[in-house]
């Protein structure tokens, strides 16, 4: 088929604008071919220039009137306001299907869009779908690491209820013989237990869900009610297995004392052992794969055992504390009880004779402590890894750099403004040589940066570098940049493939002010805080170049700042009046920027409240284990006051029951927490809500002491509460042969 040449009729173009833009790095021109021309080399060098240009909507119709062959394209952008995020599900399989029916185009514009279609020789692109991936992607994860605190605080909820449940039974324990013992059934009191439990229960579920649905601000879930119902199930289903025992077994049997607490049946310790094996599994498993299940490619789901894996380690924790807790008590009430003393020997006997109402408390603050250290450390981690991301990303508390070329003007002097406590320079040059052969070049990142300076203004910070001790030595000898002596260099992990085999002490070669340097690696790291997206960079002491090169200036084009809050208003203010081609950059600004992200805020939020929550629990909770055993303690303090106890030691016996569990379980719970936070955080996906990779985990010790020292309140008291419920009841009462 011959070949049609097509000829384009003079036309007249009136430009009335050129585009030079301040920052072409900036994200608003990513993609965009307005900024450079797009050449088409032939064999007798350039035949063709492709260029962009900006045509406004009213002046369209006369250039599709005219038929030239130019490609036109309208952007559209999206407002977010308009963005429902509870649409993500439905929106990305419209996007998806716009994918499958990408159509073959000129690949000269294919840069533009993310996925493109034709119909009837228009084109249709858009680039959410890599952003709604992203997001959902996101928003999963933030699911899967919310889920842990939510499965942590249901867990501690059923283990408040379980303990109150199995008190509250206790208490009732000589109602119930009396009942058992004049014909009432086992049915007769498990039904009664069973509608006084759907009664409470019930009730409190239902409160809680409407307090959830209009109390909360937030969307109504449907999930909800699910959620409620499940909560009150559990919870009647606890209040009517603690009565079980007491309603089934014979009355021979419930006349006796509890057990001892060595004598376990051999059902009971491979359940406990199961649950600690489990505990254990879970940890490695979390380390290993993550809180999600399902491929990288879809939405992935959370995984509930890993998400309890918190919760696990603590309940773990609490039954080998529950085994292992009365060896010890026994072994100090034998050494008690060689005193004169009695206190001692009384409250630990006590201890030792009743391990349930002992250790249910127990198992309840290793929980609690357990989850309330992990909460606090995810939070304070997400938190103090966003700081330090932002300085990896600015590099200090603020950067200047230059817009264009040329160099920072003599003129600024930030030293000058009050609150600016250093002030470090540095020459980037992104369009260096890099010598990778006899004739071979690649481009590098050139960063000569005021070494010493620089670390006084990142000292104490993330961005403070490890330099190495040749960097921080001043220029010496002669030949500086020669084979004789050669400028000491960091270079990036990444490197050409002909220079793969380079290390330390080994020489190279960059081009720096049209002069051929050499430098000694001697050192190399993946990144440099503050540095820009080239791949391959070289960073290297800025006096030592000065002593090679003499002659060159060297003009700043980085300025980074030590400084408060309070320099941001007076230092913009000399950037405005020194020059236009500056930018200020603010770890403020992106501290910011990262912290208020809805998914990142919502994490560290959570898991803060997550602990108060958790405190909550463990106060309702022992207040309510102190109401339960304040019959049994008044009728024991009316013996003992018979006796001749006086009301202080009635008080120090009651402080010698309670002190161990606190002392046993505390300390433990919180460096368990501390320790599952550590080991798992590789399966936790921080990064994402942190803004950087690496960023390890931060342990607030000083809340963990706060959090210790709350506890370790709420618990004084729950037990002085106890000890004046006790001490106020009558004597004469509290030796009645019946409970009331």
């Amino acid at each position: 088929m011959p070949k049609t040449a097509f000829v384009i009729a003079p036309t007249e173009i009136d430009v009335v604008g050129i585009f030079e833009p301040l920052d072409p790095s900036a994200d608003e021109w990513v993609g965009s071919a307005l900024l450079q021309p797009s050449l088409k080399q032939g064999a007798s060098g350039i035949e063709a220039i492709y260029a962009t240009a900006y045509v406004p909507a009213e002046a369209y119709a006369n250039l599709a009137a005219g038929l030239l062959p130019f490609h036109y394209d309208w952007h559209f952008e999206i407002d977010p306001a308009r963005l429902n995020a509870d649409q993500a599900e439905s929106l990305q399989p419209d996007l998806q299907r716009l994918d499958l029916l990408v159509a073959p185009t000129d690949t000269r514009f294919m840069h533009t869009v993310s996925s493109e279609v034709t119909v009837n020789n228009v084109s249709i692109g858009s680039g959410l779908a890599g952003i709604l991936d992203g997001f959902v992607a996101q928003r999963a994860r933030s699911e899967s690491v919310l889920s842990i605190a939510a499965v942590g605080l249901l867990g501690l909820a059923a283990g408040a209820i379980a303990m109150l449940a199995i008190l509250l039974v206790r208490r009732r324990r000589s109602s119930l013989l009396l009942a058992r013992g004049r014909g009432a059934s086992g049915r007769l009191l498990l039904g009664a237990q069973l509608l006084e439990a759907v009664v409470l229960a019930g009730g409190a579920a239902l409160v809680g869900l409407l307090l959830a649905i209009y109390a909360v601000p937030a969307r109504d879930a449907p999930l909800s009610p699910i959620l409620a119902l499940v909560v009150a199930g559990a919870a009647i289903l606890v209040l009517v297995a603690a009565t079980w025992p007491t309603a089934r077994r014979p009355l021979m049997q419930l006349e006796r004392d509890d057990p001892p607490v060595l004598r376990v049946p051999p059902r009971r310790l491979v359940i406990e052992a199961t649950v600690v094996g489990i505990a254990v599994l879970a940890v490695f498993l979390l380390r290993q794969r993550g809180l999600t299940v399902g491929p990288a490619s879809a939405t992935a789901s959370f995984d509930p055992l890993l998400a309890a894996v918190p919760l696990l380690s603590g309940l773990a924790a609490g039954i080998v504390a529950m085994r292992l807790y009365p060896l010890p008590i026994r072994w100090l009430g034998r050494l008690a009880a060689r005193r004169r003393d009695f206190v001692l020997v009384v409250g630990l006997r006590t201890v030792a004779r009743h391990p349930a109402t002992a250790n249910l408390p127990l198992l309840v603050l290793v929980l609690t402590a357990a989850f309330g250290a992990f909460a606090s450390v995810v939070a304070s981690s997400v938190d103090h890894g966003q700081v330090a991301a932002s300085y990896l990303q600015v590099g200090a508390d603020y950067r200047l750099e230059e817009i264009g070329i040329g160099g920072l003007p003599p003129s600024l002097d930030p030293s000058t403004i009050p609150g600016v406590q250093a002030v470090a320079a540095g020459v980037v040059d992104d369009t260096a040589d890099l010598a990778t052969g006899p004739s071979t070049r690649a481009t590098v990142d050139f960063d000569a940066v005021d070494v010493g300076p620089y670390s006084t203004v990142t000292a104490g910070t993330a961005a403070h570098p490890a330099w190495p001790s040749t960097f921080l030595q001043p220029p010496s000898g002669d030949g500086i940049g020669t084979d004789a002596n050669p400028i000491p260099a960091i270079l990036s992990s990444q490197l050409p493939p002909a220079l793969g085999n380079l290390r330390p002490g080994d020489t190279f070669t960059i081009g720096v002010a049209r002069q051929s340097l050499k430098f000694r690696l001697v050192q190399q790291q993946a990144t440099f805080p503050g540095h820009g997206g080239g791949a391959i960079f070289a960073i290297v002491p800025l006096d030592w170049v000065r002593a090679a090169v003499p002659g060159a200036q060297f003009v700043p084009t980085l300025l980074w700042l030590r400084g408060s809050a309070d320099v941001a208003a007076p230092l913009a203010a000399m950037v405005s009046t020194a020059s236009e081609g500056v930018r200020i950059v603010s770890r403020q600004d992106a501290y910011a920027l990262l912290h208020d992200s809805p998914l990142g805020s919502a994490v560290a939020d959570f898991f803060s409240a997550a602990l108060l929550v958790a405190v909550a629990y463990l106060a309702v909770t022992l207040v309510g284990a102190v109401i339960m055993s304040a019959a049994g303690r008044t009728r024991d303090l009316a013996y003992l006051r018979t006796l001749g106890v006086s009301g202080r030691q009635a008080q120090a016996l009651t402080a010698v029951e309670h002190a161990p569990p606190i002392l046993i379980a505390l300390v433990p719970g919180v460096l368990l927490g501390v320790a599952v936070a550590v080991v798992v955080e590789p399966g936790l996906g921080l990064a994402q809500f942190v803004g950087a990779q690496g960023v390890p985990l931060f342990v607030d010790w000083p809340a963990l002491v706060l959090v210790i020292v709350g506890l370790s309140v709420v618990v004084a008291a729950a037990i002085g509460a106890g000890t004046w419920l006790a001490g106020r009841a009558r004597l004469v009462n509290a030796l009645r042969i019946e409970d009331s």
